[in-house]
């Protein structure tokens, strides 16, 4: 995924990312990110080793890596890789 001033051109990013800061911050996303992110893995409807949640769902998210920030004070902040 590529983010470049992501608080105007992703603005679904900028508002999600502003969420997690409480609404009380400010944070903006820079730079470009590049990760293994999150693959979506198909399962088996019959395959009784996984919730029934995810087998009525169809596929389960594997969160292999992403970039965090944790912003616990209000304030103006940065995240960039």
């Amino acid at each position: 995924m590529h983010f470049s001033g992501a608080r105007r051109e992703q603005p679904t990013l900028a508002s999600y990312a502003n969420h997690l800061a409480g609404g009380t911050g400010q944070v903006d996303v820079e730079g470009s990110v590049q990760n293994k992110g999150w693959i979506l893995e198909n399962v088996d409807h019959k395959d009784t080793s996984q919730p029934e949640e995810i087998r009525i769902r169809g596929f389960k998210i594997n969160k292999i890596e992403q970039l965090e920030g944790s912003f616990h004070e209000p304030g103006k902040y940065c995240l960039k890789p």
